[in-house]
């Protein structure tokens, strides 16, 4: 049997579903204001065995990443509500243990406006 990944979100410091979440790089985030912390565990394959710890990865490698983690998102077991709360915006650090890595990064809340029917 393959181990599936598991993903840990933590949101300035709250449990967070990941599915409760986009991934959605922006070098500059707006509004941005919150942290995350992600813990994969069991994770196999590229990107991820290539990783090396590293703090503060180039653009380029931080969209790489988060576009990644969709593949894992997608396998992981539950649903989110829609609209999603928060969008993880860049990846300011990675850090490989044994069996694991953390990603950690600007996170913002996602801003939903509603149109009143007057306008």
């Amino acid at each position: 049997m393959i181990a599936m990944p598991s993903l840990r979100l933590t949101i300035d410091g709250r449990e967070v579903s990941v599915h409760d979440t986009v991934r959605l790089f922006q070098a500059d985030p707006f509004p941005g204001g919150h942290w995350y912390e992600l813990i994969i565990g069991e994770v196999r394959g590229w990107p991820w065995d290539r990783l090396e710890q590293t703090s503060d990865p180039p653009p380029a490698d931080q969209r790489d990443l988060l576009l990644a983690l969709e593949g894992l998102v997608a396998v992981e077991p539950g649903e989110g509500s829609p609209p999603a709360a928060f969008a993880l915006n860049t990846v300011a650090a990675v850090e490989v243990r044994q069996g694991e890595i953390r990603l950690s990064g600007v996170c913002s809340p996602i801003v939903v406006e509603v149109a009143d029917d007057d306008g």
